[in-house]
Formats: structure tokens, sequence, C-alpha cells
């Protein structure tokens, strides 16, 4: 999986590490900077629209310029993997920060490792050792804790925490089921050609959906500062992540590129609170604490499932 120098450093492993810190930063501003331009009058579908456009305009014309031309059947996998994976947990996490504050939903993020590994035990019929078991159980009950608390995080106290709370299950399960399906489809078929389907489909979903499910886009009504951070988004949290980390698993092991898992969300929570002016709460620091600490013991013996669903996440968190 990452190429070892006997005796010394993996070759291109300072690269490696580069690519997991832009990466974790990518992931970390996504949801801080979301927040943002939605309270500059941004809804929740035109931010899903205009950044997945964004990103499937730009994958294919890489994809032609490139000459990539998939199979119907990987076409076909793609967008099974694609449309919950690219469109649905965008489409449910953008929504969610309309309730809840970036910490609060960087928190629920964290558990998509970790029910990738339940149900890759599941359905994969994947080892999940005691010390995982006890993750999981541990990290639900940060999540339960962060919900029952009440308090959105956000500035000026509104919010739901149980629509904003169930809206992140919701994009929990969409990737950590969609990651499942990468595990035991995309063994079978080369990366890039699986990617630009996943891609363009999930995309294309996610323009013509995000109307339905959250509302007006009301596009007209955004700034300029708006569009360069949605520009942003689209390019540094979206493909630059995905990226970032395809490359670095080339160099370093699961475990190490697995902490964008968690540096990810910890930078939200510290731009929420420096951007954003979010509060911390102690459901936020005790739910929080308990979340991450539980998906640190998933991640201790990762699973392939979850491995995989760190090293090639080309998901769209927030």
């Amino acid at each position: 999986m990452y190429r070892e120098v006997k005796g010394g450093h993996p070759k291109g492993v300072g690269r490696a590490w580069i690519g997991v810190a832009l990466a974790s930063l990518g992931w970390g501003v996504a949801s801080p900077l979301v927040r943002i331009i939605m309270d500059r009058g941004a809804t929740a579908a035109g931010v899903i629209a205009v950044r997945l456009a964004i990103v499937t305009a730009v994958v294919g014309l890489v994809a032609l310029g490139l000459g990539i031309r998939p199979s119907r059947q990987a076409w076909k996998v793609g967008m099974l993997i694609g449309v919950p994976r690219i469109a649905g947990t965008p489409l449910f996490m953008i929504s969610a920060l309309a309730y809840v504050g970036a910490s609060f939903q960087s928190v629920i993020l964290t558990f998509i490792p970790a029910l990738t590994s339940a149900l890759a035990w599941i359905f994969l019929k994947e080892r999940l050792s005691r010390r995982q078991v006890t993750g999981l159980l541990v990290g639900l009950i940060g999540i339960i804790v962060l919900i029952a608390g009440g308090d959105s995080g956000i500035a000026d106290g509104s919010g739901n925490t149980v629509i904003g709370g169930t809206l992140g299950i919701l994009g929990v399960v969409s990737g950590a089921g969609s990651a499942v399906l990468m595990r035991n489809f995309a063994p079978r078929f080369e990366t890039r050609s699986l990617a630009v389907p996943m891609f363009v489909s999930g995309g294309v979903v996610a323009v013509i959906a995000s109307p339905l499910a959250a509302g007006s886009p009301n596009l007209a009504g955004l700034d300029r500062f708006s569009w360069i951070v949605l520009i942003g988004l689209a390019l540094g949290s979206s493909l630059l992540p995905f990226l970032a980390t395809l490359f670095s698993s080339r160099y370093l092991p699961a475990s190490q590129v697995a902490i964008t898992g968690y540096a990810a969300p910890l930078t939200s929570i510290l731009l929420g609170v420096i951007l954003v002016g979010e509060r911390v709460t102690v459901p936020l620091v005790v739910g929080g604490g308990l979340a991450i600490i539980g998906m640190a013991l998933v991640s201790k013996r990762a699973t392939p499932a979850a491995a995989r669903a760190m090293e090639e996440d080309p998901a769209i968190p927030a």
C-alpha cells in the first residue's frame, strides 16, 4: 500500500505528510466557510448546487483532456457509489448547517469511519475487534450527548439540534454506506475510471436535487465574496482533499492517513469559534471529546473498509 525504503523512511514521506496536512485543512475549513456564506444570505441549495457544479465541470474537463473513457460497467458502479457519496452526503450535511454550527456538525462527521467499520462487519464479513466495538459505543454516546444537549453552538443561539443532528446522521449513513459499496466494487476498477462517473453522476444528481431538498438556490443574492468562497470550497475542500489523500496513501499506512479524520473536525471547531463566533458549550466539549476518543479506538486497528474510506474518500462532507 505504501512504498517503504528499507532501513529508512518511505520514499516521498515528506510530501505525503504535506498531503495529509492539506487534506485536513481542506476538509476542516469547509463547514466554517459554508456557515459564513450562509450567514451572508446563501441557501443550502445554492451552496450545494454551485460547489458540485464546479467540481463536476472540472472533473469532466480533466477526463476529456486525459482521454479517460470509463466502461459502461464502471458507469453503473460509479453511479451506485457516487449518488449517495457525492450527492447524498453533502445534501444532508450542508442542510444540517441551517440548524447547527460548524463545530457541532464536525463532531457528527467523525462517526463516518466508525460506521463504515460496523457496516463492513455486517455486510462484508470483515473483522471487528472488541476495541472497535467499544469505540463505536463511546462515539455513539458522545453524539447522543451532543444532540441531547440542545445547544446548536450557533452564535445567536438559534438552531435546532434534533433536526440538525438527524440530518447530520443521515449524511453519516450515506457516507458510510457508500464507503462499503466502494470497498466492495473499487478493487475491480482503476481509480480514475471509477472516480469520473462517481463525481459526474453525483454532481448532476446533487445539482438537480438540491432545490427539492433544501429550497431555492437563490444564486442571484450571492455577492462577489460568496462566489469566491464557493469556488474555493469546490476546489480546495472537495478535489484537493481527495487527490491529497489518494497521493498520501501511496507512501503512508492507513492509520497515518486516517489522521485527517480527526484533524479536520478539530480544525472546524477552532475556525468555527474564531471565524463565526460559535460558542464552545459543555455538550460540545463532552460529546465531542467522547466522539473523537471513540473514533480513535475504532481506527486503532482499522478494518480494510474503514482504511479505504479514509484513503480514497472523495466525499464532500460539508
